[in-house]
């Protein structure tokens, strides 16, 4: 649908908001008489792509810098192919293309050079195939005439772990950060956009707005996660977004995320997760500690993880039923404990602890392992229920 553009991620809006600080600093680092190479970090959707193309946009006009923007590939080989070819040129060589650029800057009214390669982290084999070539660009070329701007998700401190120690000493990158956005950022963001949609009347109820931003801000500000919220909301309200229409997709973006997660799981170990799911929920049932929709089916705990344990030998009995249940050979009891490990110290969706016969929390009233999910019910039993465990994976 082309009225929902200014919602995608590629539009360009006409003035950029919220990022100019971070823009004014990355002009000033570049156009200084001593120009620094900057390493430009934060989460994803935060803007750093969108500013870095507002400044090459600038340097094209000053007519003093060439600014050469690259999105980096997954190899190496093709980032440099991608320079190459705005160059002009088919050879790989650093010494090529740093020749290339000398006679960029012997040519009139240019000033400096910048490279600008964004969404660093999408490449593999950084260190051993892109590290090399950079070092050598920092050796070949006039360090007052010659920039280098790096775009990722990684923090300045991990900048050592994707250049050697070489090409960091040659960089001596200055590190620029970006925050996440706060609810008003991604509100005055999202009413941007919003405004540039004419070509059908829409509306959009002020606490639903509200909602969508609260939600994006709570997890770390991803300002794309807002325009796909946006979006689907429009699509699904036909142009008309109300809160109870945010509320039904942000229910059903949680059901998606942890879907994913649990399928990202080995499958008996996500059907562990199950058992554990279901043996908690039956647990806060017959404490009066959760309620149940039964139009939906969707459950509701009255207090949060973690909740009350659960004895390991009764979620061992419900695993191996549904095992029957679903006619696959149940793991043994070594793979049943490294499952355990896996899902408490490696991923922290439970914990578990041998508790004595005396302890006020076990009801076995015997020495045995417990229990304790630490994830909201409500998110992962929803998930387990669009699940069809009759497809292993």
């Amino acid at each position: 649908m082309t009225w929902l553009y200014p919602l995608a991620y590629s539009w360009m809006p006409p003035k950029l908001l919220i990022r100019d600080q971070e823009l004014n600093k990355i002009i000033n680092c570049i156009d200084a008489d001593y120009p620094r190479n900057l390493w430009i970090y934060g989460g994803r959707g935060l803007g750093k792509s969108l500013t870095l193309k507002v400044f090459n946009s600038y340097a094209e006009d000053s007519g003093r810098i060439k600014p050469i923007y690259i999105e980096c590939s997954e190899l190496p080989s093709e980032t440099i192919f991608k320079l190459a070819s705005k160059l002009g040129i088919k050879s790989k060589k650093a010494e090529s293309i740093a020749s290339v650029l000398k006679h960029i800057l012997d040519g009139e009214g240019v000033e400096k050079i910048v490279l600008i390669f964004d969404d660093l982290d999408r490449m593999k084999y950084i260190s051993r195939d892109f590290s090399p070539f950079i070092h050598v660009l920092c050796d070949e070329l006039d360090e007052f005439r010659f920039s280098l701007i790096f775009s990722s998700t990684l923090s300045y401190s991990k900048a050592n772990e994707v250049f050697s120690s070489s090409a960091l000493s040659r960089l001596q990158l200055k590190p620029l950060y970006f925050r996440p956005y706060t609810k008003q950022e991604v509100k005055t963001l999202l009413m941007q956009r919003l405004n540039y949609i004419d070509e059908i009347d829409i509306s959009v109820d002020e606490d639903a707005l509200d909602f969508i931003c609260e939600k994006v801000s709570r997890i770390g500000g991803d300002f794309r996660k807002a325009l796909d919220f946006m979006r689907e909301a429009l699509t699904l309200g036909k142009g008309k977004v109300t809160l109870s229409v945010v509320r039904e997709i942000w229910r059903r973006m949680k059901t998606e995320f942890w879907v994913n997660q649990i399928r990202e799981l080995p499958y008996h170990q996500a059907l562990i997760l199950a058992c554990i799911v279901e043996t908690v929920a039956n647990h806060l049932a017959k404490e009066g500690l959760l309620s149940i929709d039964f139009s939906t089916g969707d459950i509701n705990a009255k207090i949060d993880p973690p909740y009350l344990p659960v004895a390991w030998d009764e979620v061992k009995k419900l695993y191996l039923k549904r095992c029957m249940e679903l006619g696959i050979q149940p793991y043994r009891s070594r793979m049943m404990y490294y499952a355990l490990d896996n899902l408490s110290i490696k991923l922290g969706y439970i914990k578990k602890e041998i508790l004595p016969a005396n302890h006020e929390l076990n009801y076995l009233k015997k020495k045995s392992l417990f229990i304790w999910l630490g994830e909201k019910i409500e998110n992962l039993s929803l998930a387990m229920k669009q699940i069809n465990w009759y497809d292993i994976w």
